[in-house]
């Protein structure tokens, strides 16, 4: 077997960071949203060149949300990043409460331009 990402190797390469990071949110009890998530997104935003940027526990209402939003539907093409999963790539064609968004997912690879 080929693994894709070495998480272990990753992990250790950062691991007082990510550890410091877990111990902040345990000790604040902030698991959903807080301080790191917003952090986190600020840090994400100014990395890509982007003025915001979005964290979500899950990937089909954070896609179908600004597809709806931006008023994308019949005919259009939702681009998104190739490594996301499957519920995130078909959000383009439901929202979160079945109301049909109807456009055409278009997967892409994603990297960084320097």
């Amino acid at each position: 077997m080929v693994p894709f990402v070495d998480l272990k190797a990753q992990y250790k390469s950062i691991k007082p960071e990510i550890d410091a990071a877990i111990g902040r949110v345990i000790e604040s009890a902030s698991f959903i949203l807080g301080p790191e998530v917003e952090n986190f997104e600020h840090a994400l935003a100014q990395n890509v060149g982007a003025r915001f940027a979005l964290e979500s526990i899950a990937a089909h209402p954070l896609c179908s949300s600004p597809c709806r939003a931006s008023g994308v539907g019949a005919g259009d093409e939702a681009i998104l990043p190739s490594n996301l999963c499957v519920a995130g790539l078909s959000s383009s064609r439901f929202s979160r409460n079945r109301e049909t968004v109807s456009a055409r997912a278009v997967a892409a690879d994603v990297c960084r331009i320097d």
